[in-house]
């Protein structure tokens, strides 16, 4: 057995941190050694998929459904109280088991984990430093009834440098991000890309509550293999945008943001974009100002990178609504239209997505939560992938259930 010193040094060695004690707290206040919190937990998940493939009504006579379970533990690290150095990590690693005898959805069973770490240096002076790192492996389906899954390892080694002086009425902070972009399937590499991503933001707090927001963003994206025809088309490009606007509330229940301003796409080959960026929203507190009661009413505009005809546009109106019922219990609500098209091909997108959630706190540890999303894409256009399959159509209607329960120390 290991005496209370051995246990300490252990926690400093394996954790990096110097600590002097270790506090057991109750569960749910987490682990703390010192300045550091520790909080372990474990989430269980059962759900029911309608639509796994994204299939068409219009183009088979039963819908691949299945139910599935989930099993996800995972551990939080962060620093507490104001330091020069404070560092963060969140680790899930979670099995989706899909619950069918059909090879096709039982062989979507697989592996997702998702790992961020970040370590601030000095975020409360006139200077600060911020090194990131993030891993994604996602385990999601095909967009046809095929066994490989559709997995991807996304990682993010990025750094933000801030300059904050004074009162910070004042902020500007410039970030780098290396993104690699990996799929686990052969048949996708061509998707295979490393984007150099750079931030510029500016913020001018010139009232107490609202500031001015300046922000130039660019992005050089890089396919390991170019793909000039076909459904997977890809281009290398240099997207920019330029925008800036307003943030802040009005009174303490109205809050409103708006930001506007111009993006271009540069692609190296094929139609290029050069489009309005738009993105406003409204938001009304109501009940109790100490709640967490919201209504908001959005619009966005802009362009996004695709495998079709390089790039897309979308206009995308959307609205939520968040109510707490008391210190344990809270309903979310949120909905959204994204109308989409590409440009020098014929097709189109009319996204809806609509989402609602229910969370109960049975104890300071220990939780319950629902939900419910219906996804469509209302759309006439078929697509043919000559790696994957035959000619289908793109237009799908999705209804996705889940009941989860958490436990944390």
């Amino acid at each position: 057995m290991f005496s209370a010193g051995h246990k300490r040094l252990l926690v400093g060695v394996l954790l990096g941190v110097l600590t002097s004690s270790v506090a057991w707290a109750e569960p749910g206040d987490g682990l703390r050694a010192g300045n550091l919190k520790v909080t372990p937990g474990l989430t269980l998940s059962t759900l029911y998929d309608t639509n796994v493939f994204f299939e068409s009504a219009k183009e088979t006579e039963s819908l691949s459904g299945a139910p599935s379970i989930r099993v996800e533990p995972f551990l939080k690290m962060e620093t507490t109280g104001k330091r020069m150095t404070q560092v963060t990590l969140d680790a899930k690693m979670g099995w989706q088991q899909y619950l069918s005898s059909k090879t096709t959805l039982s062989e979507q069973s697989g592996l997702s984990a998702n790992l961020a770490g970040e370590v601030g240096i000095n975020r409360q002076g006139a200077f600060s430093v911020t090194f990131k790192e993030r891993f994604n492996r996602t385990n999601e389906a095909p967009n046809s009834p095929t066994a490989f899954p559709f997995n991807r390892d996304i990682n993010s080694l990025g750094v933000t440098f801030g300059l904050h002086p004074g009162d910070q009425v004042f902020q500007h902070y410039l970030t780098y991000d290396w993104v690699l972009y990996h799929h686990e399937n052969a048949e996708l590499s061509n998707l295979d890309r490393t984007i150099h991503h750079a931030t510029l933001a500016n913020n001018w707090k010139f009232l107490p509550r609202t500031a001015l927001v300046l922000t130039a963003d660019i992005q050089l994206i890089q396919y390991d293999t170019t793909v000039t025809s076909g459904s997977l088309s890809t281009a290398n490009s240099m997207p920019l945008r330029l925008t800036g606007g307003l943030s802040g509330s009005i009174t303490n229940r109205i809050a409103v943001s708006l930001t506007g301003g111009w993006g271009w796409g540069f692609y190296d080959a094929g139609p290029t974009a050069s489009n309005a960026l738009v993105d406003g929203k409204v938001s009304w507190r109501f009940g109790s100002l100490s709640s967490a009661n919201t209504l908001f009413l959005g619009y966005a505009q802009g362009f996004g990178d695709a495998s079709i005809s390089n790039y897309y546009t979308f206009y995308k109106p959307y609205a939520g609504y968040t109510q707490s019922f008391t210190d344990r219990m809270n309903f979310k609500l949120d909905g959204s239209l994204q109308l989409r098209s590409y440009p020098g091909s014929a097709f189109n997108d009319s996204l809806l997505q609509i989402s609602a959630g229910t969370g109960f706190k049975i104890t300071k540890w220990w939780s319950l939560d629902a939900g419910y999303t219906f996804a469509s894409n209302f759309t006439d256009d078929t697509v043919q992938i000559t790696t994957v399959g035959d000619e289908s159509l793109r237009a799908y209607m999705r209804h996705l259930v889940s009941l989860s329960t958490t436990i944390h120390y």
